[in-house]
């Protein structure tokens, strides 16, 4: 079995794992990442990038901020239209745009960003089989015959981490996990190209149905919802989301001469952040590895890139004291719940207030779309909420 020593070990290169590699740049800590697949490869997502990515890349290093400026891979988003239980909706400005990027085209930028780095190296089309944490030092061994040892192990494999589940005890919650279906159309009319739809569903809840314009007069359409549905109702996802296409008579017309140009795909967000571990003696998890997936809105790009940011700076900081114990590492736990724990606590009570008490967001847009100046303060108010 080949051994090869470094550093800094990150298992998985997604916009998490290849961020936190970035977050070494300018130093002589020695990172291998992990990847099972290649780049550019497709991932199923929403594509949604939040507002805060490109100032993330920024605190890294400017060039990763200007790098992101200039990627033509993106385009802003500057609006959300919002579709109430009651097809009452409003189109409402963010307070800074978003952007949409495919996962094709995202993930292969953050890779190539930080595969150019010279203390960082890539081993794609290999898959972890094996970790273990010993006084000495973090070890993985992988479907290559090759075993990889360091100092520091940071766990960026997404949603069905091996690190996570072989580190931790962590098990999928049901009620604190969704399940989501993606597909790509064409020749839906009414698209507005800066702009994301939110349908909530009188049907499901505890889910929601989104349009969101893409490349190539595409767009990405789907539909996520807790796993408990799931698991109650006994939900096909896939037919789910031609159910609801079927049912509305909306959006029944506006998909009349629609063209679907993908395969229907689904994949799980893990949204329990706070109930299992998230760091220990020489490891850290990130992204969906760490289920800092947001719980009103699934969304979870920008939270992998954001803890691959403070993964990283935790890291260097190990490095400086020569110390990679559960105790130092605590102090990435508190700057993750800093950044996200207190909002993802407002977000999941004010989701699960909406969900059981529907008339309160059919109410809220009936509103948005009777007075405007009633609307604009209702609405930094809900987003002072939120935040």
């Amino acid at each position: 079995m080949e051994s090869l020593d470094f550093d800094v070990i990150i298992c998985g290169g997604g916009p998490g794992g290849s961020t936190c590699a970035m977050g070494f740049v300018d130093t002589n800590i020695r990172v291998a990442v992990i990847e099972k697949s290649n780049f550019p490869r497709e991932k199923v997502c929403g594509d949604g990038v939040a507002s805060y990515v490109p100032k993330a890349l920024n605190m890294i290093s400017p060039k990763f901020g200007k790098a992101f400026n200039e990627f033509s891979g993106k385009f802003p988003i500057t609006h959300v239209g919002i579709y109430a239980y009651n097809g009452k909706s409003a189109r409402i400005p963010f307070p800074e745009s978003w952007f949409i990027s495919t996962r094709y085209e995202l993930d292969n930028f953050l890779y190539q960003q930080a595969s150019a780095m010279p203390n960082v190296t890539f081993f794609l089309e290999e898959q972890i089989q094996n970790v273990s944490i010993t006084e000495a030092g973090a070890s993985i061994t992988t479907d290559k015959n090759r075993t990889f040892t360091g100092k520091l192990l940071i766990g960026a494999d997404g949603a069905t981490s091996v690190v996570r589940r072989q580190l931790t005890d962590y098990k999928i919650d049901p009620a604190n996990h969704c399940a989501a279906v993606r597909a790509y159309y064409t020749g839906v009319t009414g698209v507005a190209g800066d702009t994301y739809e939110v349908h909530y569903v009188d049907k499901y809840p505890n889910g929601y149905f989104w349009i969101f314009p893409s490349t190539d007069n595409q767009v990405n359409i789907g539909f996520g919802v807790l796993s408990d549905d799931v698991v109650l109702q006994k939900l096909k996802l896939r037919d789910v989301l031609l159910e609801i296409i079927e049912d509305s008579p909306t959006l029944k017309k506006r998909f009349e001469n629609a063209k679907l140009v993908s395969d229907i795909k689904g994949w799980s967000i893990p949204l329990g952040y706070d109930q299992y571990p998230i760091s220990g003696d020489r490891f850290m998890l990130i992204g969906d590895a760490a289920s800092l997936a947001d719980p009103s809105t699934g969304e979870g790009i920008g939270q992998a890139i954001v803890s691959g940011r403070i993964a990283a700076f935790q890291a260097k900081n190990c490095f400086k004291e020569n110390n990679f114990s559960a105790t130092i590492l605590q102090d990435y736990n508190t700057a993750i719940y800093n950044k996200f724990g207190r909002i993802h606590k407002k977000r999941h009570y004010y989701t699960r207030l909406i969900t059981k008490n529907k008339w309160l967001l059919n109410a809220t847009m009936s509103l948005l779309n009777s007075h405007q100046a009633i609307a604009n303060t209702t609405w930094k108010y809900i987003l002072r909420l939120a935040s």
